[in-house]
């Protein structure tokens, strides 16, 4: 469970920085779209690709909590709620824009939310877990 948190957290930073080079040098080439709604696509595409950034920074941070503390469930429902953040509010701004379907970006305030409540678990964590999550070793 430890090694699949830090796997998604590796994995949700770096294809965040991918999907942001994707749009910076060839999304513009791929859609069949007026030159202004290009425009407002790739705002949209950044804005879930610094969320997802942001975000995979949290997800390291529950996946050191989960292995200070691997029996605590916050950090769990956390990842969790990371996860699905991901999946409905960047996922879905993905798929709105590369399939030009608007009823795809539709999940995007789901995502929003989990995302908000992913941020509030934080509030919940024992202060126990967070010391023993972020001490040096030998100290």
């Amino acid at each position: 469970m430890v090694r699949m948190f830090f796997v998604l957290a590796g994995f949700l930073g770096c294809t965040a920085i991918a999907l942001d080079a994707v749009a910076s040098h060839f999304l513009p080439n791929w859609l069949s779209l007026p030159p202004q709604e290009i425009e407002a696509a790739l705002r949209s595409w950044q804005t879930a690709t610094r969320t997802q950034v942001t975000n995979a920074l949290l997800f390291g941070i529950f996946a050191m909590l989960v292995a200070s503390k691997p029996g605590e469930k916050i950090p769990l429902l956390g990842g969790l709620l990371v996860i699905l953040g991901s999946a409905f509010f960047c996922g879905g701004i993905y798929l709105k824009i590369l399939l030009n379907n608007p009823v795809l970006g539709r999940a995007a305030p789901f995502g929003g939310v989990c995302f908000m409540l992913a941020w509030l678990c934080l509030c919940f964590v024992s202060p126990t877990s967070a010391k023993s999550a972020f001490r040096r070793p030998g100290s």
